[in-house]
């Protein structure tokens, strides 16, 4: 039996064979809804303008998805030939000026990794990642990847000691 139109809860039927259905990976499996399976954080349907404005995955040759972690990194129109020469010889005279960024990010890296860690048990538990620690971990990822981006010369603004956008 359908649904009457405009009807939001199906009928109990349903309801169990929806919860039962195979998972979205496709491989025949079944897993439970709010299960901890790989349906859980399943890539979504990109929009028109997304479609429009972002390259294709490059693991998926075609695919109209697109993964939860995006790092855009702007092409400038100019870049600082000061700072080129210090990319020059191996990268050593941005690596010289990156040497307190390096110690201080090499600290905060391991507190990341201990505090991801520690948070696994915490979403086993609850199901969800707290805010705030997930504000640091991404932060130090983020911080993390404006250093390697300044390093290789991707862009002309120094890292510098944030962690916020």
């Amino acid at each position: 039996m359908t649904p009457a139109r405009g009807s939001v809860d199906p009928p109990s039927a349903e309801r169990a064979s929806a919860k039962d259905a195979p998972n979205a990976a496709g491989n025949g499996s079944f897993a439970p809804s709010g299960s901890l399976g790989p349906d859980r954080c399943q890539p979504r349907e990109m929009t028109k303008e997304e479609a429009r404005t972002t390259s294709t995955p490059m693991d998926a040759p075609g695919s109209r998805t697109v993964h939860p972690v995006q790092l855009p990194v702007e092409q400038a129109d100019r870049y600082s030939r000061g700072l080129a020469i210090l990319g020059i010889p191996l990268f050593i005279g941005r690596m010289i000026a990156l040497i307190p960024v390096f110690i201080i990010l090499e600290i905060v890296g391991y507190v990341a990794i201990l505090v991801a860690w520690l948070l696994q048990f915490v979403v086993l538990l609850s199901g969800r990642y707290p805010k705030g620690a997930h504000g640091f971990v991404t932060g130090y990822v983020r911080w993390s990847l404006r250093r390697t981006a300044w390093l290789r010369g991707l862009n002309d603004t120094y890292p510098g000691f944030r962690m916020k956008p």
